[in-house]
């Protein structure tokens, strides 16, 4: 088991999903991402200002998306926002607790984004390039895409700004690069992506 956030940074290969757990994520999310604004001045002379509130913890990592369909609307509640951060704060909601609830199957499609979601940091912290989105692709819903190639994958944040003109993370995405499929599926109907000319995280 990774021991602390710190070590989960800087792992240099994404771990096995038996390394981590919903308890150390949500720690690395409130230890390198809520603390911090991100700030991308793109060429086309937009400005991004990025937050991260602990009430999109659950959502990005896929809590709520494993059990849908499995409880009820109102107990879905419980897994999302800061209801959720606060079980999983509690240890109430765990791996084997979202297996048991919504089944292996469903925590299956979620684990990729478990082990990948340590790269998030790296991905934010220099940018080259940003899409603007579009073209909806398999139901996902955002505004922009963030993107870097990462262990042979595209990792992708999708931002959605807020009413406050903050924006806010909103999916996460990871594509594999593979012999069938160059892991772009998220990227190409897009627009012609955006150099980030400038980067401040505060």
């Amino acid at each position: 088991m990774i021991p602390n956030a710190t070590a989960l940074l800087a792992l240099t290969s994404k771990p096995k999903i038996d390394e981590i757990n919903l308890r150390l994520l949500q720690e690395f999310y409130a230890q390198y991402l809520n603390p911090k604004t991100y700030t991308y001045t793109l060429a086309d002379e937009n400005v991004i200002i990025l937050k991260f509130e602990e009430d999109k913890f659950c959502h990005l990592v896929g809590v709520e998306q494993s059990v849908r369909g499995s409880v009820s609307p109102n107990v879905l509640n419980s897994y999302k926002g800061k209801n959720g951060w606060n079980r999983i704060k509690n240890e109430e909601i765990t791996f084997a607790h979202l297996k048991a609830t919504g089944g292996k199957a469903k925590f299956g499609d979620i684990k990729i984004k478990l082990v990948y979601f340590y790269l998030l940091p790296h991905i934010l912290s220099s940018p080259n390039k940003v899409v603007y989105y579009n073209v909806v692709v398999n139901h996902i819903n955002c505004e922009i895409l963030i993107y870097d190639i990462q262990q042979n994958a595209y990792i992708h944040l999708g931002i959605e700004k807020g009413s406050d003109g903050i924006y806010f993370p909103r999916t996460f995405l990871i594509e594999k690069i593979t012999a069938s499929s160059s892991g772009t599926k998220f990227i190409v109907p897009q627009p012609e992506p955006v150099n980030v000319i400038k980067t401040v995280i505060s």
